[in-house]
């Protein structure tokens, strides 16, 4: 199997690159370069595809390529044959560096199904153990000991990271080709970016691996970030606040991933402090170089929208019944009214959020007593259907819906029907 991939892997393209050189109207004599030349044969190839990139012959080749690899991967999946992967994340990436990147039709038409594809195919192979099991590959491994089965599933555990990773950068060339059809800052950017983040998310709640589940935490909160560096008017107090409920409810739906919950609280802290006293100079030079690229300094937010935010934070983590959205909202909110008497000098910075943190872990206990409670009264008042949670595995409603569909996706993949259990969710 292995080295017959490794055949189709170099001949594919040196045969689909040979038909398009025949047809004549990208001169590069690729037909008369020698394979046992592999410098010359390379560098007429990359200036073929150099030349007819933007091409309907290289987008016709590109197609045929794909589909015999993509035929590849689904039979290798169903047969259980996973050995296969490498040799198709390897010809999906390279049909990725080759075509080309400002292309909206190439984005819409290869780049976004591909990695939802690729998404998918992670996903059934996650909720399929016996995935781990390749036959072929426990045979080869035999001299490491009569049960090789650990080494495998670290191995599956590092290729799921390659093709969910794979996944990713795909899909995240959308946010390329909307960036250049709507402009860098824009709230449409950050609503793909929200997507793809609850996408990376509902992939995760089907993730059995803590390094698939680490690394698709890691892509949630990366595709967060990048929809926060293009929004518009960061000076606008509503766009900060914005932030804050977003960074909130993000850390709600990836409950349990460290990457999104670091990542998320440190966002939301951040904000709340800077909204309570504005923005010194330090504080900005850290926000351009991992939220948002303004130049200005942001101003201070008045005392009503940041206890408004905080209050935000204190609920949803109520509601959602998330003890560190509760501690988190219990600082927030302190911060905001010791802003209020506090000068703006960097100490007082620094004596605020000591003592605000010190108030948070001294009634933390207090606050832990009355949230059953609270839990109860704010869903009985605002209801279930913004905020709940499936109660077998605690993710939230959009994040489930999206797993829905995922896994729509996934039975695609495998050739299964999940009809009776679609009707049984729903």
């Amino acid at each position: 199997v292995v080295a017959g991939m490794n055949s189709l892997l170099f001949a594919l393209p040196a045969f689909l690159l040979g038909c398009l050189d025949t047809t004549g109207r990208f001169p590069t004599r690729l037909s008369t370069a020698s394979l046992y030349n592999s410098v010359e044969f390379c560098e007429r190839s990359a200036e073929l595809i150099v030349r007819s990139r933007n091409s309907l012959a290289f987008a016709g080749t590109a197609t045929i390529y794909m589909v015999v690899w993509l035929g590849v991967m689904t039979s290798a999946l169903r047969l259980r044959l996973w050995s296969c992967r490498p040799f198709v994340l390897i010809s999906i990436n390279v049909l990725c560096i080759s075509s080309p990147v400002d292309s909206m039709l190439w984005v819409l038409a290869f780049r976004v199904p591909m990695g939802l594809w690729l998404l998918a195919a992670t996903v059934f192979v996650e909720r399929n153990s016996e995935m781990t099991r390749d036959p072929v590959l426990q045979e080869v491994l035999r001299w490491l000991g009569p049960q090789p089965g650990p080494f495998l599933d670290l191995m599956n555990a590092g290729l799921q990271v390659l093709t969910a990773t794979t996944a990713m950068i795909c899909l995240s060339s959308g946010i390329v080709a909307a960036r250049s059809q709507v402009g860098p800052s824009s709230w449409s950017i950050m609503g793909l970016c929200w997507l793809l983040s609850t996408l990376a998310l509902a992939a995760r709640s089907d993730s059995e691996s803590g390094m698939l589940g680490f690394c698709l935490g890691f892509w949630a909160l990366a595709f967060f970030l990048c929809g926060v560096r293009h929004l518009p008017r960061w000076t606008d107090p509503s766009t900060r606040v914005a932030v804050v409920l977003m960074a909130s409810r993000l850390c709600s739906e990836g409950r349990g991933n460290v990457p999104v919950v670091i990542g998320c609280v440190a966002v939301v802290a951040f904000m709340v402090v800077t909204m309570a006293f504005g923005e010194a100079e330090a504080a900005a030079s850290v926000r351009r170089g991992l939220l948002h690229s303004d130049p200005g300094l942001a101003p201070e937010v008045s005392v009503l929208g940041t206890l408004a935010a905080s209050a935000a934070v204190f609920v949803e983590g109520v509601i959602c019944n998330e003890a560190l959205l509760v501690t988190l909202g219990c600082f927030c909110v302190y911060v905001s009214v010791a802003a209020t008497v506090a000068s703006r000098t960097p100490t007082s910075w620094a004596y605020v959020v000591a003592l605000c943190g010190l108030a948070t872990m001294v009634l933390g206990e207090a606050v832990q007593v009355f949230l059953a409670p609270m839990h109860r009264t704010l869903e009985d008042f605002f209801g279930s259907a913004l905020f709940s949670t499936d109660p077998t595995n605690q993710i939230s409603i959009d994040v489930g819906l999206v797993r829905e569909l995922l896994r729509d996706m996934t039975a695609l993949v495998g050739g299964e029907r999940r009809g009776g259990e679609g009707a049984a969710a729903m």
